[in-house]
């Protein structure tokens, strides 16, 4: 649904003047608009657990809102973000209905890609790429695992 909408949207005046439509900008924002609402359920469960105390007792230590923000509520949130993110990242990497609908000759993406190697009969490069999707994700995540336990300084 959101591949159809904005195709609609970026072939009707005045956004057909962007020259958005058959550029990876369009995939760019149809994965983006999927993916927010889990990034923001994500944000606001790690929001409401820092409690106001903790932004009190930095301004009754005559600490400014900016060192609050970059010493207590950024640190406190960032193994959220990260999280969030991971996960965006791999959905958006491995994510197949949007892309379909939106790729066109110079934007497809690895998904796409295998779609179009199965779909033509070469499955062994479709399943070869299907193993490098995997090689390429694992490590990024076991990554990215450490290095959000590493931030949140568990990891000593």
């Amino acid at each position: 649904m959101i591949a159809l909408a904005l195709i609609m949207v970026f072939l009707t005046f005045p956004f057909n003047q962007l020259g958005i439509y058959g550029t990876v900008w369009i995939i760019v924002i149809a994965l983006m608009t999927q993916h927010i609402a889990f990034g923001t359920r994500t944000m606001n469960g790690a929001i409401i657990q820092i409690h106001k105390e903790l932004e009190e007792a930095a301004y009754v230590s005559k600490a400014s809102t900016a060192k609050t923000i970059l010493t207590i509520t950024l640190p406190l949130l960032f193994p959220a973000f990260a999280a969030g993110w991971i996960w965006s990242a791999v959905q958006a990497i491995r994510s197949f209905g949007a892309p379909l609908m939106l790729a066109s000759r110079g934007n497809n993406v690895l998904a796409v890609m295998m779609w179009a190697y199965w779909d033509d009969g070469d499955i062994p490069i479709a399943a070869a790429l299907g193993v490098l999707l995997i090689l390429v994700l694992i490590p990024l995540t076991l990554v990215m695992r450490r290095f959000i336990v590493q931030i949140s300084g568990q990891g000593t």
